[in-house]
């Protein structure tokens, strides 16, 4: 019987196709090993996935063990936008990735990714066990510091060390079905730097801020039945008290999940003062009108797409 024959069966052609790909895979690996080819392909993959304006860079690359590759000296790099000064790059020392033949095999994805990045550790796994997809992320003593991408978006440089466990199954469109998460940063400090606040549009919405202590973070959440429920989140810093609750109603696209959540904030006096911020919370209705005995509330109400303005909640 002809090996075409056995390929109309549908088991039998994924399993040929992924076959064929597994081969493929490594013997690239082996060809490219050990010029810099292999580099240079997994540096156009990441620039196809992550897109065009990070600058990728990976000093390395080797086959590992199965269905694996090993890549060292990987660094993302943020656009820079004169003439705010440049995000510091992010810098991840060792990165291996292994691909799950028996899943392979059977037309289904089985992914783990292990990282170094200086003396802390990142694993993430992405699997299809059924229907739907499980993602899993594990770090351990993650430095902050050294994920310069996380300034593009926090506005100010972090420090801190991040310990994750998350475990996510999303349902076959791609929506949070159920999963939990538990999150802690030992000591978050932000340093100096200027932060957009949409409290704070009444002013030009732009404000420097100097270095910023928030202390241990811990979140606390879970998910069921396309809903996540924020148990705890809390800060207890020197400069800045955060504690929140609410509730996230997913939805697809992602944009449209409804979003419930209220805040809590409480500002030192000694930093209200040396920030220079007395006068401001004076001149935002917003947190004027939200401000009480305990500090500021807040809550938002919209979606992750456009969480809307915070609300006052009243003295």
């Amino acid at each position: 019987m002809s090996l075409l024959r056995h390929a109309e069966n549908p088991w039998i052609r994924r399993a040929l196709y992924a076959g064929a790909f597994g081969l493929g895979f490594l013997l690239l690996l082996f060809i490219a090993f050990p010029s810099k080819m292999a580099a240079r392909a997994l540096e156009t993959q990441l620039q196809q996935t992550l897109g065009p304006d990070l600058q990728i860079r990976v000093e390395s690359v080797r086959p590992g063990l199965g269905l694996a590759v090993v890549a060292r000296g990987v660094r993302l790099t943020p656009p820079h936008t004169p003439p705010a000064p440049p995000d510091p790059p992010t810098v991840i020392e060792r990165v291996r990735v292994r691909i799950g033949a028996l899943a392979l095999m059977r037309g289904r994805i089985d992914l783990r990714i292990d990282a170094d990045v200086q003396d802390g550790s990142l694993r993430a796994t992405y699997a299809q066990p059924g229907d739907g997809t499980r993602f899993t992320l594990q770090t351990r003593r993650l430095p902050l510091q050294r994920l310069g991408i996380l300034t593009r978006y926090t506005h100010l440089p972090p420090l801190g060390r991040l310990q994750a466990d998350i475990d996510v199954t999303l349902d076959a469109q791609g929506r949070p079905r159920s999963g939990r998460a538990d999150v802690a940063i030992d000591n978050l400090l932000f340093g100096e730097g200027t932060i957009r606040a949409e409290a704070l549009q009444a002013i030009g919405g732009l404000v420097p801020l100097p270095s910023t202590h928030l202390g241990p973070v811990r979140l606390i959440a879970s998910i069921e039945d396309g809903s996540l429920r924020l148990q705890t989140f809390e800060t207890l810093g020197n400069d800045v008290r955060l504690d929140a609750e609410g509730a996230i109603d997913f939805a697809r696209p992602m944009r449209s999940s409804r979003l419930r959540l209220l805040v809590r904030m409480r500002l030192d006096e000694g930093y209200v003062e040396r920030a220079g911020l007395a006068t401001a919370l004076q001149m935002a209705p917003v947190l004027r009108d939200s401000q009480g005995p305990d500090g500021f509330n807040l809550l938002f109400q919209g979606t992750l797409g456009n969480p809307g303005s915070p609300q006052p909640l009243g003295r």
